[in-house]
């Protein structure tokens, strides 16, 4: 009778869990190690894209640095001139340094929810130096958002997992606070998340989709996004009123706010979506200390209606705003995308030294043999109840919280058992 080279020994009932272990490792490396590879390249030129954005869209992204910019009343009438009539506003960011360019965003229903089309104003001189889309609160260019949704594993962990992941920080209140727009005695009107108002996203999450609103509006994914629960949008929901509103109003709101709680440069204002909405100012820094500050007012009566202070924040929403920025790579500026992409890198050669690993491991006695000899199979069936009870509970919290995880679980298992009814058929068939 020929015995199989998968055959559990008989005195091995003592130790289950290594071969079990040994025996999902070795599904793992095989069938996602392509996945993991794929992600972690284009994870890697994911965390550095910040820096390859500010090289690509150089002429869009920086000018001649000034001490005394125009009002953005100025700005935005050049940006106004430029793509014409009708156009709906949907935010405003101003230069947040010397030598960068304000962004006027204008909302386009072609580029969906997480995209608006971009005018760059050199705020010295009003000249309008660049038209694009960007996406996200991030910010995005073409460049980074192509970069995020290179990794479909990291798209679809984003659009399955990002959800459930929402739902427990729910439960937890650990959810980001949020602020109102709606106006006192108003039907609701929405509200924006005060930590980004909508990225990940992008990874919409991992910003959170920074559009992975998770990964930052994503910046997709900010977003990841970022995932979803992060971030929302650039303001792009009803835009019944915005292609009407006076330029001058920017400036007055951005005064009015700074006398609030806004207090870096690193800003977005956001206009009234409707009568019954308020305008939005908040910050947007997402680099060490953190400004994610917000504030909203009445445009009739010019009062605050709502605030939200990072100062007030729970500390699991601090460690969640952080932990996305950090993911992102904005938390610490260079050196976070530095560490991100050697990480990155790291994970790609670990799977492709696996893969050459199980390639050297192949029996040299056997020249049909190309590959390395599985491991055996039957762990479980040597497990104590209480060990199988406990994988099948982590199996199912895992495809609960971890949906590409959970489904790859059952698929290995699938495997494994289709490989073993084959196994035995050989062998009898041999006997």
């Amino acid at each position: 009778m020929t015995t199989s080279s998968e055959t559990v020994p008989e005195n091995s009932g003592r130790h289950w869990f290594g071969p079990f272990l040994r025996r999902l490792h070795f599904y793992a490396g095989i069938l996602i190690g392509p996945f993991i590879l794929v992600a972690a390249l284009s994870g890697a030129a994911y965390a550095i894209s910040p820096t390859l954005e500010k090289f690509v869209y150089a002429e869009q992204l920086s000018v001649p640095p000034t001490a005394h910019p125009l009002p953005l009343a100025a700005q935005i009438k050049a940006a106004n001139a430029t793509i014409g009539d009708g156009a709906a506003h949907s935010a405003v960011r101003p230069a947040p340094e010397p030598g960068d360019t304000t962004r006027v965003m204008y909302s386009d229903p072609k580029l969906g929810e997480s995209g608006s089309r971009a005018i760059f104003v050199d705020p010295s001189t009003a000249e309008v130096v660049g038209d694009l889309t960007v996406y996200g609160t991030s910010g995005a260019l073409l460049l980074r958002t192509w970069m995020l949704f290179l990794s479909a594993t990291g798209s679809t962990w984003s659009q399955l997992g990002g959800e459930n992941v929402t739902k427990l920080r729910a439960a937890l209140s650990w959810e980001t606070p949020a602020i109102s727009t709606q106006l006192a005695g108003e039907s609701a009107t929405g509200s924006a998340d005060a930590g980004g108002a909508g990225d990940h996203s992008g990874h919409e999450g991992h910003e959170g989709h920074e559009g992975h609103e998770g990964h930052e509006g994503h910046e997709g994914h900010d977003a990841h996004a970022e995932h979803n629960g992060d971030e929302a949008g650039t303001g792009q929901g009803s835009t019944t009123d915005t292609a009407d509103v006076d330029p001058a109003d920017f400036d007055m709101m951005l005064a009015m706010a700074h006398g609030v709680n806004i207090d870096t440069r690193a800003v977005e204002i956001l206009p009234a979506t409707d009568t019954n909405s308020a305008w939005v100012a908040r910050e947007i820094q997402r680099n060490y200390p953190t400004k994610v500050d917000a504030v909203t007012f009445d445009p009739t009566t010019m009062e605050v209606t709502d605030r939200v202070d990072f100062a007030d924040y729970g500390l699991p929403a601090r460690l969640a705003r952080w932990g996305i920025d950090l993911h992102m790579g904005s938390l610490f500026g260079l050196a976070n995308q530095f560490v991100l992409f050697v990480l990155a890198i790291g994970i790609a050669a670990m799977v492709v030294w696996g893969y050459v690993m199980w390639w050297q491991r192949r029996p040299k006695h056997d020249p049909t043999r190309r590959c390395g000899v599985k491991p055996p199979r039957g762990a479980l069936l040597n497990a104590p109840w209480w060990g199988t009870g406990v994988i099948v509970v982590a199996g199912i919290g895992i495809g609960i919280f971890l949906p590409m995880v959970g489904i790859s679980l059952v698929v290995f298992l699938i495997i494994d058992v289709a490989l073993g009814v084959l196994a035995r058929r050989r062998e009898r068939v041999t006997d």
